[in-house]
């Protein structure tokens, strides 16, 4: 849900994400369109599944690669190079994800095929500046909800025995997953009864 409402929020005028899309198809009482946002919400599970099984491929090809290589690799098992290029591409793409969403608070009006808005308004940030307590709540939290998955991550490495860590990892990602999957069969049995 959280994706679906980030997206709705930042871009109301910006062409709908899938996730948007089968959420919207998902609460339509048509059953061939609440179909094709269960369709979508397959297809949404099956590519973040494809990209999980893509990356434990890649990792554990990485790992061969290295049990193979010799010459010291740096501290954190990869070599200087490929780690200062996978650093280098996080940079630029968490710094183009930044530059986006700056430049989408103040865009007033952006059609899909413009590729800079067409209109600027900084009414949202005058909001936020004469209005601050939704920003220190925000931020408060977000603090909050970091130090507290820090202990607990703490706690994970410190703690618990390696044994334990698959088992652990299994309930973490089920904690995640779970949630939307059971919010869109709700929503489907719901919209079947009405």
């Amino acid at each position: 849900g959280s994706v679906v409402d980030m997206a709705i929020v930042i871009g109301p005028t910006q062409p709908p994400s899938l996730a948007v899309i089968a959420w919207t198809d998902l609460n339509d009482a048509d059953p061939a369109i609440n179909g094709r946002g269960f369709a979508a919400t397959a297809l949404l599970t099956a590519a973040l599944a494809a990209t999980a099984l893509l990356t434990a491929a890649a990792a554990r090809a990485w790992a061969r690669l290295q049990h193979s290589r010799s010459g010291p690799p740096s501290l954190a098992g990869i070599p200087h190079l490929p780690l200062r290029l996978l650093l280098f591409f996080l940079a630029l793409c968490y710094g183009a994800i930044i530059a986006a969403l700056a430049l989408m608070s103040v865009a007033r009006r952006w059609s899909y095929p413009a590729l800079f808005p067409e209109m600027v308004a900084f009414s949202a940030w005058a909001e936020i500046i004469g209005r601050p307590g939704a920003l220190y709540l925000s931020l408060g939290l977000a603090v909050l909800a970091a130090a507290t998955a820090l202990a607990l991550a703490l706690l994970w490495f410190e703690y618990l025995p390696a044994a334990r860590d698959r088992m652990l990892t299994m309930a973490c990602l089920l904690l995640l997953a779970l949630p939307p999957l059971a919010t869109g069969a709700g929503l489907y049995r719901l919209s079947l009864v009405t």
